[in-house]
């Protein structure tokens, strides 16, 4: 990924047998908007995503079983302002520098229960994200835990309004909306 200096939006979805390395994501200086879903074998955040420490507004990790921490340089990103944590069941604590993302406005907690009940107001984690204005968790056990049931806040299509294709590449572990046909208002085709 080092020669995709340019790349602004990346989104890696059910790729049941990726394992990210430490320098995976070098290069991306340019990235806005990271989406990494359905990936069970991430371990951690790839080192190499700190040159993105700059650009970066919204980050998205879910349904990742294997993610049992947020790295402590996560506080280096300036420019975050959405950062969503969807059915991470191994995630149960933040990192302290979460206290320095002073541009972050949104913060979803979903399907993470031991990590929404310490990030509550008295909860462990609860100064490291009380600046936060924008604050939700949602603990909704009434769906299933296969990691296809998406809320509205986690579609990885939200925000495409001038997208004109997409193309998805995923693994055997297919997500529910696979094969579902996506509207896009303002396509150019007029179609959506």
């Amino acid at each position: 990924m080092q020669l995709l200096t340019a790349l602004e939006d990346l989104t890696i979805f059910s790729c049941g047998e990726l394992r990210l390395s430490e320098s995976d994501m070098q290069g991306l200086s340019n990235l806005r908007r990271l989406s990494l879903g359905s990936l069970p074998k991430l371990l951690e955040i790839p080192q190499g995503l700190q040159q993105a420490a700059g650009t970066l507004k919204s980050l998205y990790v879910g349904h990742c079983v294997g993610l049992a921490a947020l790295p402590e340089w996560l506080g280096d990103f300036t420019s975050l302002q959405r950062l969503t944590l969807c059915d991470c069941p191994n995630l149960t604590s933040l990192p302290e520098s979460m206290r320095r993302l002073t541009a972050l406005k949104e913060l979803h907690i979903i399907k993470c229960p031991e990590l929404s009940r310490r990030c509550k107001q008295g909860g462990e984690d609860w100064p490291n994200v009380a600046h936060v204005s924008g604050q939700s968790d949602q603990i909704d056990e009434s769906t299933s835990d296969t990691g296809t049931d998406l809320e509205p806040q986690d579609d990885p299509f939200r925000g495409l309004i001038t997208c004109t294709k997409i193309t998805t590449h995923h693994g055997p572990h297919n997500p529910s909306w696979t094969g579902t046909k996506v509207a896009l208002p303002n396509s150019r085709d007029g179609t959506g």
